[in-house]
């Protein structure tokens, strides 16, 4: 069963063509020669839907196999290398002391907690307007980032400098997470689970990629299919890979993706094609993670899994900042939550 929309596969494996399309914008398909022109012209119609590659696992001929599959799984070795990364840069260094202090006490045997000065000169000349760039409420409306200048641009700069760094040993794992992450379980288990099966892996959300990503990033990262935009998000807060070969190109493609304007940031997309009926804000870099990540074919793993393993303290002070001043019929500005954040950390002692 294909659609319109586009089909990976054989024509002749083809039993049923649905001709309407999900995107309005887009002709559909003549029904005239699909149903009463001849059989050649109705194999052109269905073949012009064709693509070259899966939307949904174009990387799978790079994974161990189809995933799922009794023999795919590589298993964790108990005494696997993981190094723990995390960054802050004049904001949560209280927060990110408390994350490597727990990850070395449930499991990592390192953690580089990393600041500014890992940024290279070239890294910053490059990215200087996504580093500097001002966003005001309105850009950041729906959301609760941490800081109200600049995009973050340097966390797949920065976890694809460690995964490539030689002292990392090949198939270790480098787990990251935002430096308002903090450990409460070991963190062992989880990797051992995802990493068998995907040489990356992060959290699913409940949030619909649609109403969380705006259309130019479906686009320009050819992510605009049904199998992408009508499931859940993945979140970059807390991120699981392997060294390897398809973790450092996926990695790559994602700074790549970060570097564009278009797709990271929050204005309003520009190739001309409208946002979803659904879309709410544009969740920047964590939106190009997403898409990328569903086209690879990794894994995730659950919210009720991340959070029997780590604690997410710095979002839950800004969203409960958030909620309660909605539940008094009031507003909560930028500042507001920001503060509610630091003064969370400040009363933890960490």
């Amino acid at each position: 069963f294909v659609t319109a929309d586009g089909w990976f596969g054989q024509l002749d494996k083809v039993v049923a063509f649905k001709p309407q399309t999900m995107h309005w914008e887009v002709q559909p398909p003549s029904l005239e020669a699909l149903y009463r022109g001849s059989r050649d012209e109705a194999h052109q119609v269905i073949l012009a839907a064709q693509k070259a590659m899966s939307p949904k696992r174009p990387m799978q001929m790079f994974q161990h196999g189809e995933l799922g599959s009794s023999d795919s799984r590589i298993p964790v070795a108990s005494s696997e290398y993981i190094l723990h990364v995390n960054f802050a840069d004049g904001c949560c260094e209280q927060e990110q002391a408390k994350s490597s202090a727990t990850a070395i006490q449930f499991g990592a045997n390192e953690s580089r907690a990393l600041g500014g000065s890992a940024l290279s000169p070239e890294f910053r000349a490059r990215t200087a307007k996504l580093l500097s760039w001002r966003r005001d409420e309105a850009m950041t409306q729906g959301k609760t980032p941490s800081g109200k200048v600049g995009y973050y641009v340097w966390k797949p700069y920065i976890v694809l400098e460690m995964l490539k760094d030689p002292a990392l040993p090949e198939g270790a794992i480098l787990l990251w997470t935002d430096a308002g992450v903090h450990f409460i379980k070991p963190l062992r288990p989880l990797a051992e689970r995802y990493l068998a099966e995907s040489d990356v892996s992060a959290t699913e959300t409940p949030m619909m990629e649609a109403s969380v990503t705006k259309r130019d990033a479906f686009i320009l990262l050819d992510a605009d299919y049904g199998s992408i935009i009508q499931t859940n998000q993945i979140a970059t807060g807390i991120i699981l890979a392997r060294k390897t070969p398809l973790a450092i190109r996926f990695m790559e493609d994602w700074l790549q993706a970060c570097e564009d304007w278009r797709i990271i940031t929050e204005e309003q997309s520009v190739l001309g094609y409208p946002d979803y009926f659904t879309f709410r804000h544009h969740n920047d870099d964590q939106s190009a993670f997403s898409l990328l990540f569903k086209k690879y074919g990794f894994k995730p793993f659950s919210q009720f899994e991340r959070d029997e393993v780590v604690v997410a303290a710095r979002n839950i002070a800004k969203f409960l900042a958030a909620s309660d001043a909605f539940a008094l019929g009031k507003s909560v500005s930028q500042d507001d939550y920001i503060s509610a954040a630091n003064a969370a950390a400040t009363k933890d002692g960490t």
